[in-house]
């Protein structure tokens, strides 16, 4: 798998790549820096958690959009359980 990422990598005339400190052990970085010798590889820590605490005004709208249809749907199911429920102790 490592060699079939450095070719891609490698294919996109990337320049600088970035690396998740926290999901990547020494080994790996040092065998992808090894493949990698003309990009700069950069060791970053939580940069991935941090970007996804930013949430911009579309994504709000989306998630926002996604509760109200998981809560219609939850509620429907719901009320279609609880009538079954009542149909069978009358």
């Amino acid at each position: 798998m490592l060699k079939e990422l450095s070719e891609v990598i490698t294919s996109r005339n990337i320049k600088q790549l970035a690396i998740e400190g926290d999901h990547i052990s020494a080994s790996l970085f040092m065998d992808l820096a090894d493949r990698l010798s003309l990009i700069e590889l950069n060791f970053c820590h939580q940069w991935v958690e941090k970007l996804q605490m930013i949430k911009d005004t579309d994504e709000v709208s989306l998630i926002k959009k996604a509760i109200e249809i998981s809560e219609k749907k939850f509620r429907k199911k719901f009320y279609q359980k609880l009538n079954q429920a009542l149909q069978k102790n009358r």
